[in-house]
């Protein structure tokens, strides 16, 4: 048995998920056994058709996990909460025991523009003397 299958909504979050479960030990976690599938219908099929498109994995692994934005899937007059807790309501209800949905909002491109420092060192501009963010609104 695979500890974990994934679907996500899109290429971006597919490398993104498989870039952070690269490094384990920087999660302080052991390697994990997964497999990863982007649904076809993006962030619309994640939410209407995550569970029966997992249902498949049963037998073969053990967790479940679907990711998709809120903006984009269909139901933006739900709030993240809402949909994650359809969303695992209807992986239960398919036979999953150990499964989870996340919601993102607002979208992981988003995020990377945090006031966070890694992205600044990430992208090489840790060593200049200019700061990234203010670069970048200077630039528009």
């Amino acid at each position: 048995m695979k500890d974990l299958v994934i679907l996500v909504a899109d290429k971006n979050m597919e490398y993104a998920i498989k870039g952070i479960l690269s490094r384990p030990e920087a999660l302080s976690i052991r390697q994990i056994n997964f497999y990863l599938f982007v649904h076809p219908q993006n962030d619309s099929g994640c939410l209407n058709d995550g569970a029966h498109f997992l249902r498949t994995s049963l037998s073969t692994h053990t967790h479940a996990l679907v990711l998709f934005y809120r903006e984009g899937c269909g139901r933006e007059n739900m709030t993240r909460k809402q949909l994650e807790e359809r969303v695992e309501a209807e992986l239960y209800r398919s036979g999953w025991q150990q499964a989870a949905a996340v919601v993102l909002d607002p979208e992981l491109e988003i995020w990377v523009w945090s006031g966070s420092p890694h992205v600044a060192e990430i992208l090489g501009w840790r060593s200049l003397q200019v700061d990234l963010n203010r670069w970048l609104i200077k630039k528009g």
